[in-house]
């Protein structure tokens, strides 16, 4: 199943809503738009592939090594609103993505043999260990369900 696939299962209401709840009030996270990517989070069930390059502020020749990757996400959220190029940090990002940490990432990319493209991304990407990389769910298959699924 592609992501646009997922979303159209989700909204139909036919994959369970798992959304992580607000440690102060026990609240839904949706509740809490701070709180929407969790920095430390335990890794999630689930895996994604990478089946279509993402659009994103790196060079085509690096962001097309990303397919083909597999990953563990920490979550599902369904429109992230406050994400920003990895270059610029400017605003980018929003809608349905897949939040992956950066080091994870960056792992998985060495895993499957890319590693040009992750010392790329380490050489030109100056964020913190604990912090992720979006993508969108229309360039990732969900190859095992994933949760914690976000709205």
């Amino acid at each position: 199943m592609n992501g646009t696939e997922f979303l159209e299962r989700y909204k139909n209401g036919k994959i369970p809503d798992t959304r992580p709840k607000c440690s102060g009030c026990g609240e839904p996270i949706k509740e809490h738009p701070d709180e929407m990517i969790i920095v430390g989070m335990d890794a999630s069930r689930g895996t994604i592939e990478i089946t279509v390059m993402p659009d994103a502020e790196a060079p085509p020749e690096i962001r097309r090594q990303w397919i083909g990757v597999r990953m563990k996400p920490l979550c599902f959220v369904k429109n992230l609103v406050d994400g920003t190029g990895v270059l610029s940090n400017e605003p980018e990002a929003s809608g349905p993505h897949y939040v992956v940490r950066f080091d994870d990432a960056l792992k998985a990319l060495e895993d499957t043999g890319k590693k040009e493209a992750a010392e790329w991304w380490r050489a030109n990407v100056k964020i913190g260990e604990d912090e992720q990389l979006a993508f969108s769910a229309e360039c990732c298959e969900e190859i095992e369900p994933v949760s914690p699924r976000v709205e």
